[in-house]
């Protein structure tokens, strides 16, 4: 009987003793927290590389509005890009492109179309139809592929389309 009435008083003060709840209420909680920090940094990164790839663009699109040419515009973009991407390996015509350790590509495309048939691309030393002078449009876009802590990979990108006539 002893032990029985021992056992009872003991996990009685057991049960009104509150020392340590606490640390395992933090322990519960705690893996949650450490996910969510981890999101949120994941999140960052992926709002930071795309405010750096639109910077990139913008740049570029500010050299396509002095008229420069493709090439012109593609070192633009390509210095900007410097500052903090490492670049793709050159590829054809006026494009970089992304490889495994190069993430970023960009692109340039610079050509015509007539006012009257957009979408169409028309030969830029030529009058339309209309006797009107062709649109010069420049298409500039970066893209990369970002892959996080938490967050799975996927490509960011970055495009502007500039009509300079």
């Amino acid at each position: 009987m002893r032990i029985l009435s021992w056992s009872s008083r003991s996990l009685r003060t057991l049960k009104s003793d509150t020392r340590g709840t606490s640390a395992v209420e933090f322990g519960m909680i705690a893996p949650f927290i450490f996910f969510a920090v981890i999101a949120m940094v994941d999140l960052g990164r992926v709002a930071g590389e795309r405010m750096d790839m639109d910077q990139v663009v913008r740049a570029g699109a500010e050299s396509a509005m002095v008229n420069s040419t493709e090439d012109a515009i593609l070192r633009v973009l390509e210095g900007t890009a410097k500052k903090t991407f490492t670049l793709a390996s050159e590829g054809d015509g006026n494009t970089y492109q992304a490889g495994i350790d190069h993430p970023i590509s960009l692109a340039v495309n610079r050509y015509c179309e007539c006012p009257e048939s957009p979408g169409v691309e028309a030969d830029c030393g030529n009058a339309c139809p209309s006797d009107l002078p062709p649109n010069v449009l420049v298409d500039l876009s970066a893209a990369k592929s970002f892959s996080g802590m938490l967050l799975p990979a996927f490509d960011l990108s970055a495009a502007a389309r500039i009509q300079l006539r």
